[in-house]
């Protein structure tokens, strides 16, 4: 009884809310419940009562179990393979080839890469730090710091997918705009693979100078309208974000702006966000900004 009140009691004495868990937090049950199942199957096919009845409910719950445990088993399994591709794959890439840094993003990538390519060979998480070969791309700044290394960009969570959700606002434009010097050796499941090399040309330096990165410009309804163009075209709910109302921004919380964000990708195309016209924004402090409705 206490277990169950655990997973399933409330969390408020005025009303009955349940404590919100991910259905990976209740796989603890399976055994339990197992193996209540499997004795309660017993017991009737034992227990002398009901005859034939009784020992056919024993034989069709004994029969529910390893039907259900197959194929839940193959799911899961299913599940886990799947999430894991990326991260494997990824390291079969680097497996056979010389030690060097590698930059990854955020999410699981820093436990993951240490787990694969492995501590012992200086592959330690949390991931930046001196001796560390592996490094994260928000910490930095200038594309010259990348020389003779992997880079990982997984392009998953930039488009909202998985457990963690972040976007371009946070990292260097090289993530967003791959230079050209860099040399892709793998690419799978929307994850991209590169080799930067040692020498890193004036040209690509030059490119990514702050004056060649255009800021977020709400003064205007012209720069407005551009940062959420560039906001549905680039799949960057972040600057999506940038590009909201205060008042509008304090109604949701992180996650169900990214659902907003992801119905206004469904309705509008970059070409669409470029046409809209100042009856479509208004200001607030200064600012203009996009009315978005929700449906």
């Amino acid at each position: 009884m206490a277990y169950a009140y655990g997973e399933y009691g409330t969390i408020s004495l005025g009303q009955y809310q349940q404590l919100n868990k991910l259905p990976r937090f209740l796989l603890v049950q399976t055994m339990p419940g197992l193996l209540l199942l499997a004795l309660t199957a017993d017991r009737l096919i034992h227990s002398g009562r009901g005859g034939r009845i009784a020992m056919a409910w024993g034989m069709v719950g004994l029969l529910f179990l390893i039907v259900t445990s197959i194929v839940d088993a193959r799911r899961e399994a299913g599940g886990s393979l799947e999430s894991i591709a990326p991260y494997r794959e990824t390291y079969a890439v680097l497996k056979d080839r010389p030690l060097k840094d590698v930059y990854v993003v955020a999410g699981w990538w820093p436990l993951r890469m240490s787990f694969y390519l492995g501590r012992e060979n200086g592959y330690l998480d949390p991931p930046g730090g001196p001796g560390n070969r592996l490094q994260h791309l928000k910490d930095v700044r200038d594309v010259r710091e990348i020389r003779d290394a992997y880079v990982v960009l997984d392009r998953n969570p930039f488009l909202g997918l998985g457990d963690f959700r972040f976007g371009y606002s946070a990292y260097p434009p090289f993530v967003k705009r791959t230079p050209s010097h860099w040399q892709q050796i793998g690419a799978f499941h929307n994850v991209e693979i590169y080799y930067a090399p040692r020498e890193v040309p004036q040209a690509v330096v030059e490119s990514y100078s702050k004056s060649s990165e255009p800021g977020v410009d709400l003064s205007t309804w012209e720069g407005a309208r551009s940062a959420l163009e560039r906001a549905v075209r680039e799949r960057d709910g972040e600057l999506f974000k940038q590009c909201l109302s205060d008042e509008f921004k304090s109604r949701y919380d992180d996650a169900q702006l990214h659902a907003i964000f992801q119905a206004f990708l469904r309705a509008k195309r970059p070409e669409d966000a470029a046409t809209l016209d100042r009856d479509s924004f208004f200001i607030e402090k200064g600012k203009w900004r996009p009315s978005v409705s929700i449906q």
